[in-house]
């Protein structure tokens, strides 16, 4: 007797399992905790320290510094963070997901006291504070008042509300943000204390006098006790105000005599507001175990209460719910469920036929998804969005052991049996294969649970949560469906109706099916072939598909991180932050704004903007039209390829080669492809549009698919260069701790000759250099033939540490493109011609014409240039520069290498783009840069040349302010002054962009000088498509490049079938194969172990060749200077090293850029070091005396690392003390 038997034979038993099964499910539900993610253990630890009266700069060399030091080695810290600001030292540490924090936070405890006796005198103990790194409030209750102040709202907040919301069931902290506190104020007038020779400390003294509160204990009568209590009673202003300060015979000084005395704030080091009215918010913190829709209902029911008794003037409303994206997520996500229940329910119907046959596996959906919730809670889980999408995977996977038990058992039904014999018969032979299947499918998801860090944080429970329900199907399969297929099923003697039209269609398809099997194992050559080239075919589709952790969500707010400088106020930020109220409330969809300024110290800020068009604004009817077009669109191909196929059946005759029938399939296949999206492009709507251009991204589909982009939504994104780790730290902070997210940085792919970009449109040639957020190309335009100039710009990648939110990318790119298409309509003679601008939302793509012509450089680098003709090449410039300054736009040049030297002698900027950070100052930096560099190189230097170059060194709004002094001298003077202001405002135009072009244009001859020596550079070759993924989009081909890939490819598939008809003619002769027997090679990937400091073994100059092995002893007394660019310091180690860090001491270089390149010594050659075919592993400039530059991760080990200045600070010398290497052995 099987184990299954007991259950066929005792419906009850089955029967109360499964109601066991249901009613723990039922009780798990009501105790399951809802959130939106799993719960993560991470936790934050801060680490406070207060040093009162200092500064930021000592806070942070004396306290953040050595703390952070000793911090670090802290075991389980995943990275930290740190902010030194007046009076205090706040350290953040972030503790490594799953490590135990309560270990942590005890050893960061040992490491603060070990290191006390290292901070100042004065100095308090540092304070540690642990709490979840995602404490996010649920909800902020804003309330706000033009009639009260904020001390005021504070005040009855913490009396009355919080109180009251405190108490509420699964509360865990009502926290009052932007509160201002009551307290006396004492203003001290610096004069008045001078005047009456009374100090700071003398009014401290008074006040701790005169204020106290003293325990006095009790008298005791005969018949009572009296408590007495002994205060001075100084309550008022008033009160404060008659302090006596100092008294001297008769005469009194009094505290009212040298301070205004008020009641106001205790800190005015913070201020929020709502909708640009100050007010005071509280947060709901819910706890961990509290559900928080639950929490949210409760404060939302109490709500028209409070509201009621708020008193006049004072209004509450709802600034921010988090639990609306929630509930309407998990609502999303159930309705998916509901969706696939029912799908799989048609589906089973439509192949078993039966209502009654259909019921039993059914039955086991509800069952496995109820009972899975006390799995879930028996290991701890919530009810959350991957639980849930487990539940809708599960869905089709539940139903599979249930159907595999009523097949067999019908199977033994249909064979004449009764159905007790047959399920007894059927369970007992398929009981083994469905426990195999069962702990198959789960022992699939289980590894998911084991995985480490975020991802296994956040997967564990969809990958168990999937598993359990499997298991218990499983259960179900073996107990109840057996006894209900005893029950439920019967043996029809004559079938008909529904279930019997079913069976002959299934059976036809059946036969089709079994021809078309026979088929395919006669012509098993075509199949291999088949099978190789979409295993082939996977890497390239890879490179074509993006990866993230998880998908961008709208939850219908924008948040506002706001920065100010170090040395501003909270006035400062208030004035930029408010600014921001009349540029949201121009969006049509703007419901609400709130910001809080001080939020993390007075330099600092947070605000939201919150949408109006709330989740799920996508109607029914648009999903319900797109879903009809895709639909349609693919059945039309479907038909197409059909037709066509049946016609080439029927013209072609029969018994052809394998080879035939495999190009048939590959043919008829692009052609569904075209004609489905040929119906996608034909749609207006905005989804369909973005399906058709999908398919329209396919090499060569292009040409027969054809978009109408002001229809489709702009998803698409430029493929930009690779994004570097950049982190800028300064000399207090330079440790190795990693900033946060350092192990997610997106690395994209890189641009390098031949690589196609925008579409397969350009075929890059060469690289002409970067700056931060852009790079520049030569390349060539392929349907034409024209050479263009291209400008990459990548918005996403301005943020220092990590990349920016895609709010500020798009706005960054928006404003981009918008100024250099103005910038073009001014069509100026020394910028490139034809400029076009490819808008995209991280970025754009700026094309303009090539001009024939060379560097600023190598012009530079001839001698004996004449002065004449170089202020013949740069007076146009200057000229255009100022037209566009008049126009009140800008040339966004940053640098003299945008510049190049036409074939006619004119200075020209080659690659025009209005870029992110430019202005007005930058253009006339580099155009005096690009000057100065010319007239270096004259010979001989008229001095008058050298005075104009000098003049245009000056900064452009110290030229704007001589100006301006020039014309209000003018309009003051009389008339004896009046030629001599005259004079004076003539000189000062002088010194303007448009002064500096008229110098020039009359320093140079009438007659035409000598120009410049150019030599037009040779066009670059073009080379074949590089290893690397393509730039900008997939691969675009010509009408010849599609023929000749397709020749090729013919030829490539006919080859393997032969080959593939040889070899297997070959084995089948073969009584047994030989093994078959595999290496797998050996890959240099990046060992786990931590980073250490490395010893080198040698430094010399580049490329002068001179041992300076005094800069790697590790002293700074030694130092190694330069006043030239692309000159550097080459240090070297024995054995190739993965490199990860460049630790460099420098002095007086604050500006100087830089790049570093991976080296190997038996290629390379210091006088000689050709950087540009070097790996380059950094580039940057230096912010502080410390840097640690952070490497590129390469699977490459080098022996060498080359540190270029590339670009020298505003002293014209760079200075290099000490260097060193971080790596992996």
């Amino acid at each position: 007797m099987a184990f299954t038997d007991p259950f066929i034979r005792r419906p009850v038993l089955a029967s109360v399992i499964s109601l066991l099964i249901v009613l723990l499910g039922i009780q798990a539900f009501n105790s399951l905790t809802i959130r939106q993610y799993p719960q993560m253990e991470s936790a934050l630890i801060t680490v406070t320290t207060a040093y009162p009266g200092a500064n930021a700069e000592t806070i942070q060399g004396y306290i953040t510094q050595p703390l952070q030091q000793s911090l670090a080695s802290a075991e389980g810290v995943d990275y930290m963070t740190s902010v030194s600001q007046q009076n205090a030292s706040v350290i953040s540490v972030y503790a490594r997901i799953g490590a135990d924090t309560d270990r942590l936070y005890t050893e960061l405890l040992s490491q603060a006291n070990s290191v006390k006796n290292q901070l100042p005198q004065d100095a308090e103990d540092p304070v540690l504070n642990k709490q979840a790194a995602d404490s996010t409030a649920l909800m902020y209750i804003s309330f706000y008042s033009d009639q009260l102040s904020n001390p005021q709202i504070t005040d009855y907040l913490s009396r009355v509300i919080q109180p009251k919301l405190a108490t509420l069931p699964g509360m865990a902290e009502a926290e009052i943000l932007g509160n201002q506190v009551f307290a006396m104020r004492l203003w001290l007038d610096p004069v008045k204390l001078a005047a009456y020779g009374v100090s700071a400390g003398d009014v401290n003294e008074a006040v701790r006098k005169y204020n106290f509160l003293s325990a006095a204990g009790e008298v005791k009568g005969q018949y009572v006790v009296t408590s007495i209590n002994a205060d001075t009673e100084l309550k008022t202003p008033e009160a404060f105000a008659a302090i006596p300060l100092k008294t001297q015979g008769d005469s009194r000084v009094l505290l009212g005599d040298v301070a205004r005395v008020e009641m106001g704030a205790e800190s005015y080091n913070s201020i929020s507001s709502f909708d640009g009215i100050p007010s005071v918010y509280i947060g709901i913190k819910g706890t961990p175990s509290a559900n928080p829709l639950d929490v949210i209902k409760e404060v939302r029911a109490v709500m028209p209460q409070i509201e009621a008794q708020l008193p006049p003037g004072l209004k509450a409303t709802i600034a921010y719910d988090a639990t609306e994206f929630i509930q309407a997520s998990i609502d999303e996500v159930v309705k998916t469920l509901a969706e696939a229940a029912v799908i799989v329910i048609v589906v089973v119907f439509l192949f078993l036929g039966s209502l009654r046959t259909v019921l039993i596996p059914v039955v086991t959906i509800p069952l496995s998804m109820i009972g899975v919730l006390f799995f879930m809670q028996l290991m701890g889980y919530s009810i959350n969005l991957l639980t849930l999408l487990a539940m809708v995977l599960a869905i089709g996977l539940v139903v599979d052991d249930a159907i595999v038990v009523v097949e067999n058992i019908h199977r033994h039904i249909e064979q004449g049996k009764s159905p007790f014999q047959a399920a007894l018969d059927g369970a007992r032979e398929i009981a083994m294969p469905v426990v195999s299947m069962t702990i198959t499918l789960a022992a699939v998801y289980a590894p998911i649970g084991f995985l480490q860090g975020l991802t296994g944080a956040l997967f564990q429970e969809f990958a168990l949560t999937l598993a359990g329900a499997v298991l218990i199907s499983g259960v179900v399969a073996l107990t109840l469906s057996p006894m209900m297929c005893s029950k439920l099923l019967r043996h029809e003697e004559n079938p008909s109706g529904f279930a019997h039209r079913l069976d002959e269609l299934f059976e036809r398809l059946k036969q089709r099916y079994q021809r078309a099997l026979h088929g395919t194992l006669n012509t098993r050559p075509v199949v291999l072939v088949f099978a190789v080239l979409v295993l082939a075919l996977i890497p390239v589709l890879l490179m074509f598909t993006e990866s993230e952790l998880a998908p961008e969500e709208d939850q219908g707010i924008v948040f506002m991180m706001a920065s100010a400088p170090k040395t501003a106020n909270l006035d400062y930020l208030n004035a930029y932050t408010d600014q921001f109220l009349e540029i949201f409330k121009s969006f049509p969809e703007y419901y609400s704004w709130f910001q809080i300024n001080g939020f993390d110290g007075v330099q600092s800020g947070i605000g939201g903007f919150l949408l109006k068009r709330k989740l799920g604004s996508l109607g029914g009817k648009a999903v319900t039209q797109t879903v009809l077009w895709a639909s349609g669109a693919g059945l039309v191909g479907l038909v197409v390829s059909w037709v066509l196929y049946w016609g080439v059946n029927y013209l072609l005759p029969e018994n052809l080669p394998s080879i035939v029938s495999l190009i048939k399939v590959a043919v008829l296949g692009i052609i569904f492809l075209i004609a489905t999206g040929l119906v996608l492009s034909k749609s207006s709507l905005p989804e369909v549009q973005n399906l058709a251009r999908a398919l329209q991204r396919i090499p060569g589909m292009s040409r027969f698919i054809k978009v109408d982009s002001s229809k489709a939504i702009e998803l698409e994104e430029p493929d930009v260069p690779e994004i570097r780790p950049v982190f800028t730290q300064d000399a207090f902070n330079a440790t190795l701790v990693p900033p946060p997210m350092s192990a997610g940085i997106v690395r994209g792919p890189r641009l390098v000759p031949g690589a196609p970009v925008s579409d397969g449109r350009f075929r890059l040639l060469q690289d002409h250099g970067a700056v931060t957020g852009a790079q520049f190309w030569q390349a060539r335009e392929q349907s034409t033939g024209r050479l263009v100039a291209l400008t990459f710009v990548d918005t996403n990648s301005l943020a220092p540490i990590a990349p920016s939110t895609p709010g500020i990318a798009a706005r960054r790119s928006a404003e981009i493109s918008r100024n250099t298409r103005r910038l073009a309509e001014l069509e100026l003679d020394t910028v490139a011609d034809n400029i076009q601008v490819l808008s995209y939302r991280t970025g754009c793509l700026v094309v303009a014409d090539w001009f024939e012509g060379t560097s600023l450089k190598q012009v530079a680098e001839a001698d004996n240039l004449d002065p004449h003709s170089v202020a013949r090449a740069t007076a146009p410039l200057f000229a255009d520069a100022a037209a566009a300054h008049d126009a009140g736009l800008i040339l966004g040049v940053e640098h003299r290498d945008r510049f190049r030297v036409s074939t006619d002698g004119v200075v020209k900027v080659a690659f025009p783009a209005v870029l992110d950070g430019t202005s007005a100052a930058t253009d006339r930096e580099a155009l005096s840069s690009a000057l100065e560099l010319l007239v270096e190189s004259t010979e001989p230097s008229p001095k008058k040349l050298r005075d104009i170059s000098e003049d245009a060194n000056l900064p452009a709004d110290e030229a704007a302010q001589r100006v301006e002094d020039a014309h209000y001298g003018l309009d003051s003077a009389d008339e004896d002054s009046r030629e001599e202001k005259m004079e004076q405002l003539q000189e000062a135009k002088a010194l303007t962009l448009a002064g500096i072009a008229q110098r020039l244009h009359d320093f140079a001859p009438e007659e035409a000088p000598e120009a410049l020596p150019v030599k037009a550079e040779e066009e670059p070759a073009q080379e074949d498509d590089p290893a690397q993924e393509p730039g900008f989009g997939g691969r675009g081909y010509s009408g010849s490049g599609v023929i000749v890939i397709g020749i090729f490819a013919t030829i490539f598939v006919v080859a393997m079938a032969a080959l593939t008809t040889w070899i297997m003619s070959l084995l089948s002769n073969v009584e047994a194969s030989n093994p078959v027997s595999e290496t797998i090679h050996g890959s240099t990937d990046i060992p786990d172990t931590p980073p250490v400091r490395l010893q080198p073994s040698s430094a010399v100059t580049v490329p002068d060749n001179k041992d300076y092995a005094a800069l790697i002893d590790g002293k700074t007394a030694s130092t190694w200077s330069t006043e030239e660019e692309d000159t550097g310091v080459l240090v070297t180690l024995d054995t190739p090293t993965h490199l990860a860090v460049l630790p460099v001491v420098q002095s007086n270089s604050t500006g100087a850029k830089y790049a570093v390149y991976g080296v190997n010594q038996d290629s390379f050659n210091p006088e000689n070091p050709q950087a540009g075919s070097l790996h380059q592993l950094a580039r940057g400039k230096f912010e502080g005396d410390k840097e640690d530059i952070e490497l590129e991760e390469t699977t490459e080990q080098f022996d060498g690392l080359l540190l270029m200045i590339t670009e020298l600070p505003k002293s014209d010398k760079a200075t290099i003390a000490d260097i060193g290497l971080v790596g992996q052995p």
